[in-house]
């Protein structure tokens, strides 16, 4: 029983691996874009490059506050974000109301996290319109990987 527990976990874990290439999950070593965006904290404009490609990993959720399943990923963000200091870790809400991605994000309990309103690029490895998802940048800037799965530790692809 416990030899077929593990063939049925192995095969689960390759048809994930699977599904999330089908996804545009793991991605080869490409610059990501120097996107505009506005600091959810104070609202003052910058770009990515402020924050990426400066010699230290980012670990980005891109979300919108009025899809429910933001909520547990930018949390679990935070949770991640208090125990590796190494690492960048950034929340980008896709929605424009600075003001209300403040109240949203002190709803949350989200207080390490980086926070900024902007848009992304679409040819990222995620299909339109499929949100919450995270990019990992490496210490350049280049993405490591994109994915819809918010749930998977992806701390150890820059630790």
């Amino acid at each position: 029983a416990r030899q077929q527990r593990q063939q049925r976990q192995q095969r689960q874990q390759q048809q994930e691996q699977q599904e999330q290439q089908e996804r545009g999950g793991t991605m080869g070593k490409k610059k990501f874009p120097d996107i505009s965006m506005v600091s959810s904290l104070d609202g003052k404009k910058t770009k990515l490059s402020k924050v990426a490609g400066r010699g230290q990993p980012v670990i980005m959720v891109v979300y919108s506050s009025d899809i429910p399943e933001s909520a547990p990923a930018l949390q679990s963000l935070e949770e991640q974000a208090f125990s590796k200091d190494h690492i960048i870790f950034m929340a980008l809400n896709v929605e424009d109301d600075v003001a209300a991605t403040q109240t949203y994000l002190r709803e949350q309990g989200i207080r390490k996290v980086l926070a900024f309103n902007g848009k992304i690029p679409k040819d990222y490895g995620i299909e339109d319109g499929r949100l919450p998802f995270h990019i990992v940048l490496d210490e350049e800037g280049n993405v490591l990987h994109a994915s819809e799965d918010t749930t998977a530790n992806v701390v150890d692809l820059v630790a």
